[in-house]
């Protein structure tokens, strides 16, 4: 018989004999809730106990308050009633995760946004062998087909050069968290540029 069931209730929760976690939403702020990272559309209005990486709380702590947390790093494990959860990275953004859910010998991992290929400036995310997979994912549709991140990385850089070549000034207009450190990474490595970054960007590039 199983042990682990997925639910949807006003978001998914994974549910056990003695245990109810939230995978990035909640019902109201009772509700204990991993947080797989940061990016607004996997952040519940109600938070109250949440569990999540050290980097993925901290820039949410720039944004929201009010919230505990309980600190899960890549490969470490915590114990909740009759479940064991762990993490590994889910080579999203910086502190995204894989959670991995143990409980009565069958495992679930959930994952957010999952990139399995390296880019300029995180590894992408290994398999983990497991009986159930959630995978809450914008892409998911097969028919999404992307160049290679090579192809778009050499595309910027020229689209950068041929600007500043006509007196105009490159600007790119991304997510504080991701995109934004991937573009910076990219200017700090190929070119000898000055960078002007908004403040969100700013605080989330503190973090270590």
């Amino acid at each position: 018989m199983s042990r682990i069931t997925v639910l949807r209730r006003r978001g998914l929760i994974v549910k056990t004999s003695e245990t109810e976690l939230w995978l990035d939403s909640a019902e109201s702020s009772k509700n204990l809730t991993l947080i797989s990272h940061a990016h607004s559309d996997h952040i519940p209005r109600n938070l109250g106990k949440i569990i999540s990486t050290p980097e993925t709380a901290c820039i949410l702590k720039i944004f929201r308050d009010g919230f505990d947390w309980i600190g899960l790093r890549f490969g470490e494990c915590i114990e909740f009633g009759d479940v064991k959860i762990s993490t590994e990275s889910s080579g999203h953004v910086l502190g995204s995760s894989q959670f991995v859910i143990d409980s009565g010998g069958e495992r679930l991992v959930y994952t957010g946004d999952l990139n399995v290929y390296d880019s300029i400036v995180l590894k992408g995310a290994k398999p983990i062998d497991a009986d159930k997979l959630v995978i809450e994912a914008t892409y998911g549709s097969p028919s999404y087909i992307f160049p290679r991140r090579e192809e778009i990385y050499a595309k910027i850089i020229e689209w950068i050069i041929r600007t500043i070549k006509s007196g105009e000034t490159p600007a790119f207009k991304v997510y504080a968290l991701g995109k934004a450190q991937e573009i910076m990474k990219l200017v700090n490595n190929y070119l000898k540029i000055p960078v002007i970054a908004s403040w969100s960007f700013e605080d989330c590039g503190k973090i270590r």
